[in-house]
This record gives structure tokens, sequence and C-alpha cells, in this order.
């Protein structure tokens, strides 16, 4: 007999003895039959699973458009880590726009802001940030978006709302204020005119957070403004001996080197000035200001051949300086004044110098009359001039913030 009927009957008969309770139905059968009841229940268990998975057809889409509005967000906020704002901005405008009640809108809508605040476009950023403070005031980004909005409010002198953001940022309980706070505070005090509470809120920012060097920037700033230069010069010169712990803490460290120069300069002081100047590096893109102004430092002791070696290394450092047409006029009346300085002492060759300040000259002349008739042209073509040069130098609205402590 063929194995596969004597199983068939081996089954049949363990069957019946399970329904009828037939007397040759022994142990090992009723032991086998457990094994396939059990089996059956785990396929059965099984089925239910799967089926359970299987979507109807009105949500067949909808697993997708999920799995690729998530993917757009991950590679908006790549493209914002690697400082491309533009196209992290364009990805998140699709789905702050396109999908609002899907659960990566909100922080969508927090990177689209951001985004646009770090491109500049203040206007577009403003409206997003507001979106989010209003409509999601339990928002793991409420408390960001409230300090951006009151920066933009300095960025784009526009007061408005703000104070309903600051007492929105007093109200937030003292142990889940974000570290930044009474720096975003401090800032809007020293812009508004308001410097003794500015360093009140500066001198509030712990000393280990990350805003401690700009803070201290600050403070320095506004007792300058204050008329306070003993008290600037303190500050500044404490915040050169601090080691920085980051990139934005060295530039605004080399900022504050600037500064104890620049009140040594006031103070007549030249040689201590020269020497905070010469702690910036010269790897630094702050170095052409550091030079021009060490220039200006022997212009006032009336060492002119140093302003000029001051000059020219300048010059040879950076050819493309935008201080390049400043430091050519300033060259050139150095020349003068050096041909001048010789004619009197009766030394060196004054008529050379005379020839080398007109060369100078005659060369930024040269150099600048076809953009200089070129921006008449672009100004005369506008409606409105006043308006058209307004809006040229809003789109460098940033150049304080980027040479600025922040």
């Amino acid at each position: 007999m063929a194995p596969r009927i004597r199983r068939f009957r081996r089954f049949s008969r363990l069957v019946l003895a399970a329904s009828f309770g037939l007397p040759f139905a022994t142990t090992a059968y009723a032991g086998q039959l457990e094994d396939i009841g059990k089996k059956l229940r785990r396929h059965q268990a099984e089925v239910g699973r799967i089926s359970q998975g299987i979507r109807q057809p009105s949500q067949v889409g909808k697993g997708k458009t999920d799995e690729s509005i998530s993917r757009k967000l991950i590679d908006a906020q790549v493209q914002f880590g690697m400082g491309n704002f533009e196209d992290s901005s364009v990805l998140l405008y699709d789905i702050v726009e396109a999908h609002p009640t899907h659960r990566s809108y909100e922080e969508a809508l927090y990177y689209l802001a951001e985004s646009l605040f770090q491109r500049g476009d203040n206007l577009a950023s403003r409206a997003y940030f507001r979106k989010l403070a209003g409509e999601r005031p339990d928002s793991k980004f409420y408390q960001q978006s409230l300090e951006r909005l009151i920066e933009l409010s300095i960025r784009l002198h526009d007061p408005d709302g703000v104070q309903g953001w600051l007492t929105a940022l007093d109200g937030l309980p003292q142990g889940k204020r974000r570290p930044s706070v009474p720096y975003i505070r401090g800032k809007y005090a020293h812009f508004g005119g308001d410097h003794d509470q500015a360093i009140r809120f500066f001198s509030q920012v712990p000393k280990n957070s990350k805003y401690a060097f700009q803070a201290q920037y600050f403070i320095g700033a506004a007792y300058i403004a204050k008329g306070d230069l003993r008290g600037a010069s303190k500050t500044f010169t404490a915040l050169t001996k601090k080691r920085p712990k980051s990139e934005k803490d060295r530039r605004v460290a080399e900022l504050a080197h600037m500064a104890v120069g620049r009140l040594h300069y006031e103070r007549d002081k030249p040689s201590m000035a020269i020497d905070s100047y010469l702690n910036v590096s010269r790897k630094s893109d702050l170095f052409d200001d550091v030079l021009y102004e060490v220039a200006w430092v022997y212009v006032k002791n009336k060492e002119y051949p140093k302003a000029l070696r001051a000059l020219e290394l300048l010059q040879l450092t950076d050819p493309k300086s935008s201080r390049m047409p400043e430091v050519r006029i300033l060259e050139g009346n150095l020349r003068i004044r050096k041909a001048q300085s010789q004619y009197d002492r009766g030394t060196g060759n004054p008529t050379e110098e005379y020839d080398k300040a007109l060369k100078v000259f005659t060369h930024t002349r040269e150099a600048y009359t076809a953009p200089h008739e070129q921006l008449k042209k672009l100004v005369a073509e506008e409606a409105n001039p006043v308006q058209f040069m307004a809006q040229v130098t809003g789109r460098e609205s940033k150049t304080f913030e980027t040479q600025g402590a922040d």
C-alpha cells in the first residue's frame, strides 16, 4: 500500500476516534491530535495578524504619503544642518502648506521659520514664527519661536507684538526657561537704548552657557554706550583672557581684542592699542579691519611710514578687500603727509612721494569711475531711487550680525 494512502487511513482513524470515542484511540494518537491543534491555532493567529495588516483600498496610498513626508522632513533637516537654508526652506514649505494635519507639521513649521531666519528673509520668517507661537503654545519649539520673534523685531526695527512675547517669556517657569532667554532680553534692552537693564539681563546668562562670551561682549558695549570706558575696558580685557569653547567664542574674543585696542586708541596709548590689535590671528576674517585700524593708530601718532606699511600689508593680504577704496584714499593722503614731513625736515625725496600719491589717486579714480556711472544709471532708471537703495542695502541686513557678536 502506498505510504500516502496509509497515512490518510491512519489520520482518518485518528479523527474518527476523536469524534466517536472508539476504543482504538490510544494515548499516542491523543498526543498527536493535541500537537495538530496547537499548529492549527498558531496558523489561525498568524492569518489574523496578516488580515489586520491588509489596508482598505482607500488607505492604500496613505502610508506611502506619510513615509514620503517624513523622508522629506529628514532631507530638509540634513540640508539645514549643512547650511543650505534655501534648499531646506523649499522642502519644508511643501510640508507646511500642503500637510497641516501631518504629525511632522509642527517640526517642519519651526525649521521653515528658522531656515528663513538664517537666510535673512525676515518678514517671511516672522510670519511663520508667529504662526507657530500662536497655534502651538504647548510646542517644544515655543520658547525658540518667542526668542526669534524678539530678535526679528530688532532686525526689522518693528516693536509690534514684542511686549506680548516678552510677557510670555517672563511667564514661563524659572526652571524651564532656556539659558538664551536673558541673553535675548538683554539684546532687546541694549538695542532699545536701556543699557542698565541690558547689563542686568546679560549678567544673568549662565557662565557655562554658549551665550556667555556674547553676553560679556554686549556688557562691554553697553558700558561704552553709557560712556563708562573704564567699565568697558575691564569687561573686554577679562573676556580676552577667557578660553574660547567654540568658533563663535573665538570670534567674539577677537572682537574683544579689537575693542580693547580702540579703547587704548581713545586714551592715546598707541603701543598698547597695537599690542591688543595684533592678538587677532592673521587667518581671521577680521584681520583686514585690524590692519586698517592699526594704520589709523600710527596716523594719530604721526608715524606715517608705519601706517603705510600696515596699508601695504593689507593690500597684499587681501587685494579684493571691501575696504580697498578707503585704503587707497588713505594711502594717497599719507604719502602727501610723508612728502610734507620730508620737505620740512629736508630729508628723503618728497617729489617721489607726491608722484606716488598722484598715481594712487589716479588709479583709484579710474577703477571706480565706470562702476559709479553704472550705479547712477541704475538709480536714474528707478521710479523711487531712495526705495531702490533701501532694497539694495536691505540685502546686506545681516552685515552687523556677521561682523558683530550676534
